[in-house]
C-alpha cells in the first residue's frame, strides 16, 4: 500500500516505479474560466506540525498546478476515464446553466471532487488529511472511501478576485467526553469552487463516526450528493457567497472552541487543526 513517505509509489494503486506529473485541475476546467492565462497571486496559509503558523505567497497562471504522485497506469486509465465522465456533468454548473442531477450523476461528480481533492494535497505535503487506506480504497471501489461525504452548491462565477478555490482545513474530532487535545487530526473538510460550481467535502477515520451537519438554512445552500440520493436540481436556492464559502472552512485557529456534532446517541466534538 503506498506510504506517504514512499515518493515512488502510485498514490492510488501503489505500484512502484516512476511517477508521472498530473494536473490537480483538469485543463478542460482553464478552457470555461474567465483569462485563465493571466498570473494569479496564490497565498497558503497554515499551521505546521510543530504548531507554528506560516504563509507563503507566489504568482502562477491557474489550472496549473501539477503533481508527482500517479503512475502512468492511473493517469492514461481510470483517471482519464473519470475525466471523460465528468466533462458533462460538471460543466452546466461550472458556467452557471442549470441542471438535474440524478444518482448515477450524483456519484460522479462525487468520485470527481474525492479524486481531485487527494490530488491537492500533495500540494501540501506537510500537512494532509487524508490518509493512505482512503487512496488505495478509491482505486480499488472506484468510489469515495467509507465516511466520505460531499455536497455540490453554487456561487456568483469568480466570487473574490480567484478563478478556482482550493481551501481545506484539518479536523479532531473525538468522543464528547474525551478530551480533543489526546487526539491526532483524523478527518478534514474541504471546499472546492470553480466558476460557479462548488464542491464541499468531508472525512474522518473513526469508527461509525460523527455524520456532519451545517447550521440553519445549509440545506438551502449544499445538496448532499454523497452519499447519492433521488434526482436533485442546480443550483440550489441559496448561492454561497464568499463570506459563507470561508465560513465552511474557517480559518485555523487552534484555539478554536470546540463544536459538538450529534451522531445519533453518540455526540463527538470536533476542532480545527493543522
Amino acid at each position: 500500500m503506498a506510504r506517504w513517505s514512499d515518493a515512488r509509489r502510485c498514490a492510488f494503486c501503489g505500484a512502484a516505479g516512476t511517477l508521472h506529473k498530473e494536473h490537480v485541475w483538469p485543463e478542460w476546467l482553464a478552457r470555461v474560466s474567465t483569462n485563465p492565462k493571466e498570473s494569479i497571486r496564490y497565498t497558503q496559509a497554515y499551521i505546521d506540525r510543530a504548531g507554528v503558523s506560516r504563509q507563503r505567497s507566489w504568482s502562477a497562471r491557474p489550472f496549473q498546478h501539477k503533481v508527482t504522485a500517479v503512475c502512468r497506469g492511473c493517469n492514461s486509465g481510470w483517471m482519464s476515464d473519470l475525466e471523460q465522465r465528468a466533462v458533462p456533468i460538471l460543466r452546466p454548473p461550472v458556467s452557471g446553466h442549470a441542471c438535474s442531477l440524478d444518482a448515477a450523476a450524483q456519484s460522479i461528480a462525487a468520485l470527481w471532487a474525492v479524486k481531485t481533492t487527494m490530488m491537492a494535497q500533495f500540494t501540501h505535503p506537510l500537512t494532509r488529511t487524508i490518509p493512505p487506506p482512503d487512496y488505495a480504497w478509491l482505486y480499488e471501489h472506484r468510489c469515495p472511501p467509507p465516511n466520505h461525504q460531499v455536497w455540490i452548491g453554487a456561487r456568483p462565477k469568480g466570487a473574490g478576485e480567484w478563478p478556482f478555490l482550493y481551501r481545506g482545513v484539518g479536523l479532531t474530532i473525538a468522543p464528547v467526553e474525551a478530551a480533543v487535545e489526546d487526539f491526532d487530526t483524523n478527518g478534514h473538510r474541504t471546499t472546492l469552487a470553480v466558476g460557479h460550481l462548488v464542491l464541499h467535502l468531508s472525512s474522518h477515520t473513526l469508527d461509525d463516526g460523527p455524520v456532519l451537519q451545517f447550521g440553519e438554512g445549509g440545506e438551502r445552500a449544499l445538496i448532499p450528493i454523497w452519499p447519492p440520493s433521488s434526482t436533485s436540481n442546480w443550483p440550489p436556492p441559496d448561492i454561497l457567497g464568499t463570506r459563507a464559502l470561508e465560513g465552511l472552512t474557517p480559518e485555523l485557529d487552534e484555539d478554536a472552541r470546540p463544536v459538538t456534532l450529534g451522531h445519533r446517541n453518540a455526540p463527538y466534538t470536533w476542532r480545527l487543526r493543522a
